[in-house]
């Protein structure tokens, strides 16, 4: 069975050789881990805190707990499964058993969900989702390097960003139009051409932002 043994604090203690070859890691990578930060996919459907994680148990049930979710693999594929959550003890520790159940073919194919992993993370162009709050609920890869690379400003708010982008997702989201072509010039050079539009998700309306890198136009331009 794919089977998972976490401790109180939601690290992982024990894991079975086939769950590791499932995921594709070695038995090492995966000891020590916070399964809920290490294991649970980014996904916006997936989204939940750790305290309300389907690998946790409810110490306050006799009873088994199950829970939809969706792990991310060493490939970064995602993978529906059904978690069944059973505490127990071991030299006085309280630990939980989690039985994971894949559901891959009631859902999607690996190959779906291969392509759809690609084709966010692996896109040449920066993704991201904000709520109405310009709060963000889902990046890729590029992004979040993006975030790493140029930081905050004194405001804590995102150099990458453009300065005014509460008013931005204020505006789509009431006129439900796209606003493109506003620009963000980095302090090592680098230009970055944003895009955002409207977006009704499952929970509630969002915008879309799309950020290229224009640096090399920008200079051709100049010339």
């Amino acid at each position: 069975d794919y089977l998972l043994i976490i401790d109180e604090e939601g690290a992982i203690v024990c894991v079975s050789q086939r769950l590791c070859l499932w995921l594709g890691y070695e038995h090492s990578e995966l000891l020590d881990q916070i399964a809920h930060h290490f294991l649970c996919a980014p996904a916006r459907s997936n989204r939940h805190q750790l305290k309300d994680c389907p690998f946790a148990c409810q110490r306050d049930s006799e009873e088994k707990q199950l829970g939809q979710n969706l792990l991310v693999n060493k490939a970064g594929i995602y993978l529906p499964v059904e978690c069944i959550s059973d505490e127990m003890t071991d030299q006085g520790a309280t630990l939980t058993l989690v039985r994971i159940i894949d559901e891959s073919d009631l859902r999607h194919s690996q190959s779906e969900l291969k392509r759809m992993s690609y084709f966010v993370e692996e896109s040449p162009l920066a993704l991201v989702e904000l709520s109405s709050m310009s709060c963000i609920e889902f990046s890729n890869e590029l992004f979040n390097g993006l975030i790493e690379q140029y930081g905050y400003d004194d405001n804590t708010n995102l150099k990458i960003f453009p300065a005014n982008i509460d008013e931005i997702v204020t505006q789509v989201l009431e006129s439900k139009k796209t606003i493109k072509d506003i620009e963000v010039e980095m302090e090592d050079g680098q230009c970055w051409s944003w895009y955002f539009y409207h977006m009704i998700t499952e929970e509630a309306e969002a915008v879309h932002g799309i950020a290229s890198n224009v640096s090399q136009r920008k200079q051709k331009e100049a010339i």
